[in-house]
């Protein structure tokens, strides 16, 4: 493995090889989450009690990188799920590895879905995301569900 990929990998793990990673990267619009809605003193919570890595949407890190500066971070590069959209259940990559290295993130994940209606869209776009990542040497976190 490349000493770049093991030098993100060491920031997402401690040195015993273990991970306590938070999710943070559920909308918090329509008040589906209300305690999610102040996300400053969210993040600093999770950072202060102990999470070593933080999943987390573009625009998230993008506001509070200073808060997680310090901690291990995934950039979620998929989304576009709604409830404004009837049936709107599909998945896409809104963003590059090219777009989390600029955030300064030390990996990336997506979802990837077999077995569901849209398997090869989230399948494919999951395949391009490990091949560019491969080249700019960042590890990939793949919710496979």
């Amino acid at each position: 493995m490349e000493i770049f990929t093991m030098k993100r990998i060491r920031r997402l793990f401690r040195e015993d090889g273990r991970s306590l990673i938070v999710a943070m990267d559920h909308g918090s619009a329509m008040n589906v989450f209300p305690d999610l809605s102040d996300t400053p003193s969210v993040l600093r919570a999770i950072v202060q009690n102990g999470a070593d890595t933080v999943l987390t949407s573009f625009g998230i890190l993008k506001n509070y990188w200073r808060i997680l500066e310090d901690t291990g971070v995934i950039l979620r590069l998929d989304g576009g799920i709604t409830s404004f959209k009837e049936g709107g259940k599909r998945y896409s990559q809104l963003f590059t590895v090219e777009d989390a290295l600029r955030l300064g993130a030390d990996a990336v994940g997506c979802m990837g879905l077999p077995g569901c209606d849209f398997e090869n869209d989230t399948l494919s776009y999951l395949s391009g995301i490990c091949s560019e990542a491969h080249q700019w040497n960042v590890p990939v976190l793949a919710e496979m569900l």
